[in-house]
This record gives C-alpha cells, structure tokens and sequence, in this order.
C-alpha cells in the first residue's frame, strides 16, 4: 500500500493505491469497497468509501489484485495533515459471506 499528499493551494491531495492477496489458496472472494480512513492522531480527517476501486473485483485463489489509484481530496487546505490512512477493504466469500480486512500506513508528502 501507498498513500501520498500533494498540498495545493485549495486542497489536501492524498492518492491511495492498495494491493490485496488472497493468502489460503482456497477461495476466489469478490472484492467490494474499499474505505479510506483519514487520519492525525486519533482525529478522522476524511473519511470515504471508494466502490469502483479494482479493474476486476475477483481474485483467484492464491493470486493477487491491486486497486487503481484513489485521489482523496481534503477542500480545506489550512486543517493539518492527515499522519496516516486506515484502510478497510469488504470481500465477499463463495460461500456468500461477508469478510473484511484493515489496515494502516503513514502518509508520505510528494
């Protein structure tokens, strides 16, 4: 995972690019959204969920996808910046059970 800002004059820009594998080699779930948790300390900054985040939203088993880079715009540039971004990303079983998985990375200026 990746997670960068850009700082504009009117905007806190983050672009968030994930990559998931699917780690039992024994299911194919469907990928669905992905929520980006925006976050300074234990301040949420910006919160959003991204559901058009994968080029295909099955992955094999045992193989690998990575989502299309996500742009998060904060519109007000003088808030301070967002340290790190939680990430929670909803998979859908064969057997039709709802699953997800989070985690977190630091953000890094551009």
């Amino acid at each position: 995972m990746s997670a960068t800002l850009s700082v504009t004059s009117d905007a806190n820009v983050y672009v968030v690019s994930i990559g998931v594998r699917e780690s039992s080699g024994q299911t194919a779930p469907t990928l669905r959204s992905v929520q980006l948790h925006l976050m300074r300390g234990s301040d949420l900054m910006v919160d959003t969920t991204v559901f058009d985040a994968w080029p295909s939203q099955r992955i094999l088993a045992g193989g690998t996808a990575a989502t299309r880079p996500m742009t998060v715009r904060d519109n007000r540039p003088t808030r301070p910046l967002a340290e790190r971004i939680t990430v929670t990303v909803t998979h859908l079983g064969d057997d039709g059970t709802v699953g997800s998985l989070s985690f977190s990375v630091p953000v890094t200026s551009n």
